[in-house]
């Protein structure tokens, strides 16, 4: 059984999606779909973009299992790292793939570190020094004797106030206890002394969870075509 479901005009009041009952949080992310169009659509990124992100998760096939349960499915996905439905979906999947490679592995062995660089005017440049400090961190025999191993991931936030940037690593750890003050003194040499903010603490459930979440709050871009394009032109290609 198919049937062919298309939704437009929805409109969300409600502006923490938290909040809403599970059925009307994809309302809320058609209407900052819609914003977010609008936006993209005064940068230099419009071209092929706007046009798939406007299209995404607006039409649905119904499907009907053998055992009678319903569920619809998006027809179409850009797959764009703004889009809300894609990232939310891409997160969940990373998510449950992390998960069940961490279901069984005693909690006491698993920890969870920020690692963050100053804030930033061009974006572009200051996640590379993010990264090269990373390498030189994970490199280091101190780091060897107490980490087993990890998985890292990039998130950037936007200072609206001043326009700044702020990237920073978000790291799930396998290993032996680790000091926090000795990770922070790694950390301001790892980065040359530009930055000296490390954080630790034990994993726990939602850990993963915090891990694999947007790479920045799109909402923050809407209405800012000037960081949203500087935003996609510093991701554009760059594994996260």
């Amino acid at each position: 059984m198919i049937d062919l479901i298309e939704s437009e005009g929805v409109v969300a009041s409600d502006p923490k999606p938290d909040l809403l009952p599970k059925q009307f949080q994809l309302v809320h992310r058609w209407e900052l779909q819609d914003e977010l169009v609008d936006t993209l659509r005064q940068t230099k990124h419009h071209a092929g973009k706007a046009g798939v992100l406007l299209r995404c998760h607006r039409i649905f096939r119904h499907w009907r299992c053998s055992n009678n349960h319903d569920f619809a499915e998006s027809e179409h996905s850009c797959s764009l790292r703004i889009c809300p439905h894609c990232c939310r979906r891409r997160s969940l999947i990373l998510a449950g793939r992390f998960e069940a490679k961490l279901l069984g592995k005693p909690m006491n062995t698993l920890r969870y570190a920020v690692l963050s660089e100053r804030n930033c005017i061009d974006l572009a440049a200051g996640i590379k020094l993010l990264w090269e400090a990373w390498k030189r961190l994970r490199r280091s025999k101190t780091w060897k004797k107490y980490v087993k191993g990890c998985i890292v991931a990039l998130e950037v936030t936007r200072n609206l106030k001043d326009g700044t940037w702020h990237p920073h690593l978000n790291v799930l750890m396998e290993g032996e206890f680790f000091p926090v003050e000795q990770l922070k003194q790694m950390w301001v040499k790892a980065t040359e002394y530009r930055s000296e903010f490390a954080f630790i603490c034990a994993a726990d459930a939602g850990t993963v969870r915090e891990l694999i979440k947007y790479v920045t709050k799109v909402s923050d871009l809407v209405g800012d075509p000037d960081g949203l394009n500087e935003f996609l032109t510093a991701v554009h290609k760059r594994r996260l």
